[in-house]
């Protein structure tokens, strides 16, 4: 059975997996796409926003996917889009099942990853527990690789939306580098193989 994809351990250092699983995200009777996921939490932000807010949730993801065609068929660019299209969709209800509110596709456009073009859509939502609102943005990137299609992306939170009181607010904000959570995104789905 084929696994998700791999992620370099160095890179993953301060994240904890989270869950592993194998779904159908897509099944026509006589075609269908099994996604084989991984995902990871930033535990070490986990901690750091419950010392200060009180509060115990994933506030910072990321997650990597094989996605296997059955039967194996050639790639057109209508089928090619077709997934494409299926995982952002995916993504997005990934998130929404971890509790991020109002998910909403903000751009498209490109990443090179190993010389592929890879789709890429970015997204908006929001992330509350305990009193602390957060803003948050995730990317998620699509392309093929060895005749696979993998998929990689995550999300993170950039700015505090609401908390109980100022000093929860302030404390909270300290946490967020969105810029070097952005960073560290796009470094990790460059390193998914």
């Amino acid at each position: 059975m084929p696994s998700p994809p791999a992620v370099p351990d160095d890179r993953l250092a301060g994240w904890r997996r989270i869950e592993r699983s194998t779904d159908t995200p897509f099944d026509v009777g006589f075609f269908r796409i099994t996604a084989h996921t991984v995902v990871y939490e930033d535990a070490d932000l986990r901690a750091a926003i419950g010392e200060r807010a009180g509060t115990d949730r994933t506030w910072r993801i990321f997650l990597a996917s094989r996605l296997v065609l059955s039967p194996p068929l050639p790639l057109s660019p209508p089928l090619s889009r077709l997934i494409a299209d299926r995982a952002a969709e995916g993504f997005a209800d990934r998130l929404r099942d971890r509790g991020f509110v109002g998910v909403a596709e903000t751009e498209t456009g490109s990443l090179d990853i190993d010389g592929e073009r890879a789709r890429l859509t970015g997204y908006e939502a929001t992330c509350q527990s305990g009193g602390v609102t957060l803003a948050v943005e995730g990317w998620i990137a699509r392309w093929r690789s060895d005749g696979q299609f993998l998929l990689a992306g995550g999300a993170y939170p950039t700015a505090v939306r609401g908390a109980a009181d100022d000093g929860t607010a302030a404390a909270v904000r300290e946490t967020l580098r969105p810029e070097a959570f952005r960073d560290e995104l796009f470094e990790l789905i460059r390193a998914t193989g």
